[in-house]
């Protein structure tokens, strides 16, 4: 009966034919009030199997089509049909709500074989019921006298099933039943109380005043009480509103009580009430507002005594989601979060934490109520359980009930026992687990309700989107500090390679124009002809783009006369490059035209471009590497060696030589883009006119270098230049005047100061003429003289220690020659 899926069906329809003939009869006496609550209860089948077709919603609609049956065969009339479906009717409906008390929503092992005992109870009061609605009649000759006709039987097992039910939902908490069927007792609940109170008083009256039980105005209480009962039971099967139990119980709660106040006190005050029109206005609304008032104060009444735990953690959780929102960082939103809900529990020494994943760090809240958070991870199995249920509150009686069947939840429940944790609540910001708060259990000894699981689920939503939040702001914020820091680094780095970028040009130009940049900035010493000639023509020609070669002998500073060219040109503010052919490595000539390599050279040409690049001993370089030069002028670019691209070529040319172009053994194709313009530098023995002064400048510069005051030259020095035909040209007379400085005794360079002109001398030769020694002992002497004869001096020039230099000296023989005087 129980479980069948006919009778939520046919109930209905023989409520329909039982109504119908007994209306027809003249015997069914409904007034409206009574039809419309047969009409509910008719409906409730249909409604509930509308929504979901399963074993409490179809044993709920069941108990609403006998609850009909039994009122229509009450209602109508005095017939052995309807006495029989009373008594049927109502013992089944009995037993089908001490059913659905002992299996829904869950059903305690504890009292599952009650279920047998009630079934029997229903069984035998139903055939009690039924015989007592029997005529007499005879049996083998015996009259046979049916019970007596007393309605006792069916309403007082109906009332005693009422009980029953009551009872058991009621000890439901102490049967070790789930937040979640707690929660669905509380609507059975809801409309238990009101039907068994009044079964009990229509009972009562029928055994005390023998109140007919057929009368509408008789069943009209017990029919709305069973219309309760109903709805309660509706809800009970309804998994969407078991959060709003507790809240709609209590509401009603407090409404009833309202209304039963307001019905007891308005018979007595009605004889008070005003008559005229105004003041009975103002009379019931002072009484409407006072019945306001009552039932505010009875919702807060009803909330203190019927919520979990007095309501304590569900008003926390309240204060709670209001705190959290301003919060800025982790600790105001832990100071927010876990101070009310410390405080829920009673004891003010009880700890509450709060965790997160990423970073790992824990926050509590000491005694004044202030946020400490320090590194700290979470264990794992409390990790484990909340990642296997994502946005389950983890209740720790509850753990702890089922430890018994799964020991692997053993390790979770002993760290949550030693936390002295009701609960575990996730912090969860959409389907990412942000990290989690710890419930402290304080003075509280029963498990959580489903309205406070749902409510700390629902906090601790809002808390993880809150987490995540100041979380992402705090990464976000160390992200900009990382960058500010490498910003400032890289500014730092920035600085500094602009600085070497400035300190690279400079020693680049310094090492492009080498020790003779003073030199090479010196005004031209132009007296005789054959120079003036010279200057003059390459004054005119420095505008030009075109490429030129001089041709000079050794020893003549070409490259002053090249400097003074690209000084006058529209390039002089582009590079001035000196490139010597003559000491390029056998095997990189074209790297170190061209770049790359593998030295990765710049390339002269790059170095050059948009300025003038001087090609010193031009003819030095080997034939491949002129024919690319040659053929780079020509297309205008050039590719470095080993790379694929090119690069613009924009440089003007001046090319150098010792010997006339034809006697060079030039390419042809460079000779004939060089050597368009040739100009041959004058030698100095052609220069008398410029001699004086040429020597009275190497004078000056050897002073300046062997840090001596400025001497002159007497008439006597003078002539002997003069009539010397210098082979070595300018370098030679540098290099006599140099000696001859560091020799002179007085302010003026005597003839006797000079060494022998006739002789060859040492440094207008090569410098690398003769054997190793020789070019070792050439070396020491030198910086012996340089040093004036300081031996310590003469070593830190040469770069050697004092010891190592002694040691040369001693092996060369150079410290047993006398110095000149």
């Amino acid at each position: 009966m129980t479980s069948s899926r006919l009778l939520p069906l046919l109930g209905p329809v023989l409520v329909l034919y039982l109504a119908v003939q007994a209306a027809a009869a003249g015997q069914l006496g409904l007034d409206a009030r009574l039809l419309v609550m047969l009409a509910l209860a008719m409906c409730t089948p249909a409604l509930l199997l509308r929504r979901r077709d399963d074993i409490g919603v179809r044993r709920v609609a069941s108990l609403g089509s006998l609850a009909a049956l039994a009122f229509t065969a009450r209602l109508g009339g005095e017939t052995l049909f309807g006495e029989l479906l009373f008594a049927v009717a109502t013992c089944a409906a009995a037993a089908l709500l001490v059913d659905l008390a002992l299996r829904v929503p869950d059903a305690p092992p504890a009292i599952a074989r009650l279920q047998s005992v009630v079934m029997l109870g229903a069984v035998v009061t139903g055939a009690l019921g039924a015989a007592a609605s029997l005529p007499v009649f005879s049996l083998f000759g015996e009259t046979i006298l049916a019970p007596p006709s007393f309605l006792a039987f069916p309403p007082a097992f109906g009332l005693a099933a009422l009980g029953l039910a009551l009872l058991l939902r009621a000890a439901r908490r102490r049967l070790g039943s789930a937040p979640e069927a707690l929660a669905s007792n509380v609507w059975a609940l809801t409309g238990t109380v009101p039907a068994f109170l009044v079964g009990l008083l229509a009972l009562f009256r029928a055994l005390r005043t023998g109140a007919d039980l057929r009368d509408p105005r008789e069943l009209l209480p017990l029919a709305v009480a069973t219309l309760l009962l109903l709805y309660g039971h509706a809800a009970l099967v309804d998994v969407e509103r078991r959060p709003t139990a507790g809240k709609a119980t209590r509401a009603a709660a407090a409404t009833l009580i309202t209304l039963g106040l307001v019905a007891a006190a308005a018979p007595p005050g009605q004889p008070r009430l005003p008559a005229d029109a105004p003041s009975f206005a103002r009379a019931a609304t002072l009484f409407v507002g006072v019945a306001f008032v009552l039932r505010r104060g009875l919702a807060l009444a009803t909330h203190r005594v019927l919520a979990p735990h007095g309501g304590r953690l569900v008003d926390a959780i309240v204060i709670a989601r209001a705190s959290i929102g301003g919060a800025l960082g982790l600790e105001d939103l832990a100071a927010g979060l876990l101070g009310p809900l410390r405080a829920a529990g009673g004891e003010a020494t009880s700890h509450a934490w709060l965790y997160t994943l990423a970073p790992p760090r824990e926050t509590r809240v000491d005694l004044a109520g202030q946020a400490i958070t320090r590194s700290g991870e979470l264990p794992e199995p409390v990790v484990s359980a909340l990642l296997a249920a994502p946005g389950d509150v983890i209740v720790t009686p509850d753990l702890a009930a089922r430890v018994v069947r799964e020991p692997k939840l053993r390790a979770l429940v002993e760290i949550l026992e030693r936390w002295e944790a009701v609960a575990v609540v996730p912090l969860r910001a959409g389907d990412e687990l942000e990290g989690c708060f710890v419930l402290p259990r304080g003075r509280r000894r029963t498990s959580l309700g489903l309205e406070e699981v749902l409510a700390l689920a629902r906090l601790g939503r809002e808390a993880g989107a809150k987490v995540a939040l100041i979380t992402a702001r705090e990464r976000a914020q160390q992200r900009v500090g990382e960058l500010a820091r490498v910003r400032d680094r890289q500014a730092e780095a920035l600085e500094a390679a602009d600085e070497t970028t400035r300190r690279l040009r400079a020693e680049s130009e310094a090492l492009r124009q080498g020790r003779a940049a003073s030199r090479l900035s010196a005004s031209p010493v132009a007296y005789a002809p054959a120079m003036r000639a010279l200057e003059d023509a390459l004054a005119e020609l420095a505008s030009e783009a075109a490429a030129l070669t001089l041709v000079a002998e050794a020893g003549l500073p070409v490259d002053v006369l090249a400097r003074r060219v690209h000084a006058r040109s529209g390039r002089a503010e582009g590079p001035f490059v000196v490139a010597d052919c003559a000491a390029v490595l056998g095997g990189e000539p074209a790297a170190a035209l061209f770049g790359g390599g593998a030295r990765r050279l710049p390339g002269w040409l790059r170095l050059a471009e948009g300025g003038t690049l001087v090609l010193a001993d031009v003819p030095a370089l080997p034939v491949e590497a002129q024919r690319a030069l040659a053929e780079a002028l020509a297309v205008r670019t050039a590719r470095a060696v080993g790379e694929a691209g090119s690069y613009p070529v924009d440089v003007r040319v001046i090319a150098t030589s010792r010997r006339p172009l034809r006697e060079a053994g030039l390419d042809a194709e460079l000779a004939r883009w060089v050597g368009a313009r040739v100009f041959v530098v004058p030698p100095l023995r052609e220069r008398s006119e410029d001699l004086p002064s040429l020597a009275l400048r190497a004078v000056d510069r050897a002073c300046r270098v062997l840090g001596r005051p400025t001497l002159g030259i007497g008439e006597d020095a003078m002539a002997a230049l003069l009539a010397h035909d210098w082979p070595g040209n300018l370098r030679e007379l540098q290099h006599v005047l140099e000696r001859a400085t560091a020799r002179a005794a007085g302010p003026v360079l005597r003839r006797g100061d000079l060494p022998i002109l006739g002789a060859p001398l040492r440094r207008a030769a090569d410098p690398l003429a003769g054997s190793w020694a020789e070019v070792e002992r050439r070396v020491l002497e030198r910086a012996l003289e340089r040093a004036e004869g300081n031996k310590s001096e003469a070593a830190r020039a040469l770069g050697l220690k004092r010891t190592t230099f002694l040691d040369k000296l001693r092996r060369s023989g150079v410290e047993d020659q006398p110095r000149p005087n």
